[in-house]
């Protein structure tokens, strides 16, 4: 405990003081509190009615606003007023719940009043989309005066991992992977997920079967449980009533911690569960060169006497990048392969970070982060060292998943 609190201790110190300046900043996140992945007829498995499946909800929304504050206000001595004077680059998962949730984090970074104006006159008469105007302009652009968009809100590009490219499928469809099919079968086949299963079966199929209207043997197949856990999760994020489980006897606290602890079991036990790791280090080896890259740039950069340049790609000042609960679990789940750091559930809106900072002898190391703790502190070179080794070449992952090695095709 001692240790952990001294570590946090320097992590902040680090933050605020020159002789450990700040150079670059990692943060990657699952989204906001969603709607259930899975929805029958507009209902979940509890009754409950939805309109978008895996759909940010307006809670998962305030959950990234409040995030962005709260970086905003943490890096005030680093971040700057603006996305051009911070070199923001952010990525995204090709869903609109990852894409949503980065668009309201950013809002919260860099909050209305913050993006840029129109200084020019002559920029600002011409700025309008209208053709036939009538005389005297549109009342909807009166007293914009030079604010580019109505309180100054900014916006942000989102680069994205689309589907189109096959070594994105641990985000899509990881079963695509012939690979990774055969270790998904061989993880929920271990005790543990098996164990789990056979009791929850016991303990709730009578009542699942009586609120869901399915047979209790549906619970046997793995997805079932996941659907089932998963709208129930949702339910209890969005303020929900619940009628149907509390009607049926269930217990709504302790339904929920079985809801977690399978939703942990899940991301680390089936995603990540097997001994090699392959699904984690696909993952990584997908996402992580990018960000070794950044900090190598900023690192040369600096030695070459330019510590105040930025710019959007090759040299930002933030990179952000918007996933999934099982990203970052696989994400955590290389880190502890790499240097021991403990793992923890991934809830709605935890996010990872990976600070890269130089004392006064020009020693970079990085502060990597989960949420407000800080896992370790690694001399770059180990971090770079440790993390690479980890990592899978494309030529690997195509050759294990059946892909045909290439940016857009796939067998």
């Amino acid at each position: 405990m001692k240790n952990f609190l001294t570590l946090l201790f320097v992590s902040f110190l680090c933050v605020q003081l020159a002789n450990c300046e700040l150079r670059f900043v990692f943060s990657q996140f699952r989204h906001g509190a969603r709607q259930p992945a899975h929805i029958h007829n507009g209902m979940d498995d509890f009754g409950e009615r939805w309109d978008g499946p895996g759909e940010l909800t307006e809670a998962g929304k305030r959950m990234h606003f409040l995030l962005g504050q709260r970086n905003r206000e943490y890096y005030k001595g680093f971040s700057t007023d603006s996305k051009i004077g911070g070199s923001v680059y952010i990525r995204s998962s090709d869903y609109n719940r990852t894409m949503e949730s980065v668009q309201s984090q950013m809002q919260g970074f860099f909050p209305p009043g913050t993006a840029a104006l129109i200084n020019n006159k002559k920029t600002r008469d011409l700025a309008h989309p209208f053709i036939n105007a009538p005389k005297g302009g549109w009342k909807i652009y009166d007293n914009m005066g030079m604010t580019t968009i109505k309180d100054r809100v900014e916006t942000f590009p989102v680069h994205l991992w689309t589907s189109a490219n096959p070594f994105h499928e641990f985000f899509f469809n990881a079963f695509a992977c012939k690979a990774f099919l055969q270790i998904h079968k061989d993880n929920i086949a271990k005790p543990k997920i098996a164990n789990f299963m056979k009791k929850f079966k016991a303990e709730y199929g009578e009542r699942f079967s009586k609120i869901s209207g399915k047979p209790i043997d549906a619970l046997d197949n793995y997805w079932t449980l996941f659907h089932l856990f998963d709208a129930f999760i949702s339910g209890m994020y969005d303020g929900r009533d619940m009628k149907k489980p509390l009607e049926n006897g269930i217990d709504l606290k302790k339904f929920n911690a079985t809801a977690f602890e399978f939703a942990n079991m899940d991301i680390f036990d089936q995603w990540n569960g097997d001994d090699e790791g392959f699904f984690a280090r696909w993952t990584v080896s997908i996402l992580w060169p990018e960000v070794i890259m950044w900090m190598e740039n900023r690192i040369a950069a600096d030695k070459a006497g330019n510590k105040a340049e930025y710019n959007t790609y090759t040299l930002p000042r933030f990179a952000f990048f918007s996933t999934h609960d099982v990203t970052v679990g696989s994400c955590l789940t290389v880190l502890n392969r790499a240097f021991g750091f403990k793992k923890y559930y991934t809830p709605f809106a935890t996010d990872l970070f990976f600070e890269l900072h130089a004392n006064d002898k020009n020693e970079y190391k990085v502060h990597v982060k989960y949420q407000s703790l800080t896992l370790g502190v690694v001399p770059f070179a180990e971090f770079k060292e440790k993390l690479e080794a980890q990592f899978i070449t494309r030529e690997k992952i195509a050759e294990r998943c059946g892909f045909k090695y290439g940016p857009f095709h796939r067998n």
